[in-house]
């Protein structure tokens, strides 16, 4: 104890710790990494699967010394945050690392068709990266530039909602058909199914596991065919990728409103992938039978029930509001009615949390128990563009149709409760009808 020590050999002590004893300071890059760093302690748990697996890539896995440390610095800068508007792309090279690591297990799981868990992230990833080199040849360096950077490169543009390449691109029927039209392309059709796909596969924990699937579609379209003496063109057709992506739309829906396990949901997005890989062409993912069910389920579904589904009903709103804006407005409109607008789902009838029995009990509503019923489903759930107060979710149909008549022009969903009188059983009953129609027209149903 120091107690114990004269003045001299304290000093001689201090001497010893400020010539041998070093301190390495740590700001860990996120939470995660700080975390692993106190509960490890130095029992060798301090880094994280994707530090570990960019070792292998870069060091084991890569022959020439000058390419390892050229792969290491391409990694870091890959890694590094995005600068360019917040936005990943090719010109700022930076998705972050967080996105380099979604990208390595989605595309570790779809190439190895089964689910990885936290414990065993490592040991799949590297059994990708073998599997990789053995099938296609190669070594680290070619894995990171074919597989690792363009993965993270399309996954980080899917989660930023980057989607405008598609709507500059036009296959020559296109141009001959649309020239001087204004009928939506297939571009557009395409950006709007890609944003509906990622608002449920970023808030809808059910639909997650389509990310890998949607990941797989947009890869297959970044990669080209070079026939002999012509020019490069991409695997996937604009019209196939189309078609894909109205197949994986189904499918979130039957994620979303029949919940199936999460065995059997991965097992449908194997299966579709295979699909995809096979190249035989887009075919129907969900069954006569099951399309019953899924229109069945629109309809008697709680929409609005808790906050968790109404993240599924504002995502089927504004897929279904698109619908309408890409049919009766043409090219370039959908993108600009979705995407610089923050929507919101509103009750018409007010939910019973926010009212009385006395005052649910309006003179409209007859039988209150056919009230309750329909209160938390489509045909009573609307889309807003300006958050709600809760005075304004409490008031009568009038003071909220006089709102609705504002949104007319930004949303045409609205459209049909503006030209009502009343908000009864009759008119819910219509406007869930309508909302039904849009919803077998937009998927063709």
């Amino acid at each position: 104890r120091l107690n114990d020590y004269s003045n001299s050999d304290r000093l001689t002590l201090l001497d010893y710790i400020l010539e041998h004893v070093h301190l390495m300071a740590c700001i860990p890059e996120s939470g995660d990494i700080a975390r692993n760093l106190v509960l490890g302690q130095g029992k060798g748990m301090n880094n994280e699967s994707i530090d570990d697996f960019k070792g292998l890539v870069c060091f084991r896995y890569t022959a020439d010394e000058d390419d390892m440390y050229s792969i290491f610095d391409s990694w870091d800068e890959l890694a590094s945050q995005p600068v360019e508007d917040g936005v990943a792309s090719l010109s700022s090279g930076g998705v972050g690392r967080n996105i380099i690591s979604a990208a390595c297990l989605l595309r570790a799981a779809s190439t190895l068709q089964t689910r990885i868990s936290k414990q065993n992230q490592l040991l799949m990833m590297e059994r990708w990266l073998r599997q990789t080199i053995l099938t296609r040849g190669g070594d680290g360096k070619l894995f990171f530039e074919q597989e690792i950077r363009s993965a993270s490169l399309v996954l980080a543009s899917y989660r930023e909602g980057k989607f405008n390449s598609f709507t500059q691109e036009k296959s020559q029927e296109e141009k001959a058909a649309t020239k001087g039209a204004t009928a939506a392309t297939t571009g557009e059709m395409i950006e709007t199914r890609l944003s509906f796909l990622r608002q449920l596969t970023q808030t809808v924990s059910v639909a997650k596991d389509l990310e890998m699937v949607v990941l797989e579609l947009l890869l297959q379209r970044s990669r080209v065919k070079v026939a002999d003496g012509k020019d490069a063109s991409p695997t996937l057709t604009l019209q196939q990728l189309d078609g894909y992506l109205r197949q994986i739309e189904l499918l979130a829906m039957w994620f979303v409103l029949k919940k199936p396990s999460p065995m059997k949901r991965y097992q449908r997005c194997l299966e579709f992938m295979s699909t995809i890989r096979d190249g035989n062409g887009v075919s129907n993912v969900l069954t006569e039978e099951e399309k019953q069910i899924l229109s069945q389920r629109v309809v008697v579904h709680d929409f609005g029930k808790n906050p968790a589904e109404r993240k599924i009903a504002l995502a089927l709103l504004e897929r279904l509001n698109a619908h309408i804006v890409l049919t009766e407005n043409g090219r370039n409109a959908a993108a600009g009615a979705t995407n610089s607008i923050e929507y919101y789902v509103e009750h018409v009838l007010p939910p019973p949390e926010l009212t009385s029995k006395a005052k649910r009990l309006a003179k409209e509503w007859v039988d209150f128990e056919e009230k309750e019923k329909w209160v938390h489903r489509l045909g009573n759930l609307v889309l807003v563009s300006q958050k709600p107060t809760v005075g304004a979710k409490k008031s009568a149909f009038q003071m909220k149709k006089q709102r609705y008549e504002n949104e007319v022009e930004s949303l045409p969903l609205t459209r049909g409760l503006t030209n009502m009188e009343t908000w009864d059983n009759d008119a819910l009953m219509k406007h869930l009808t309508d909302m039904f129609t849009l919803f077998e027209n937009a998927w063709e149903l």
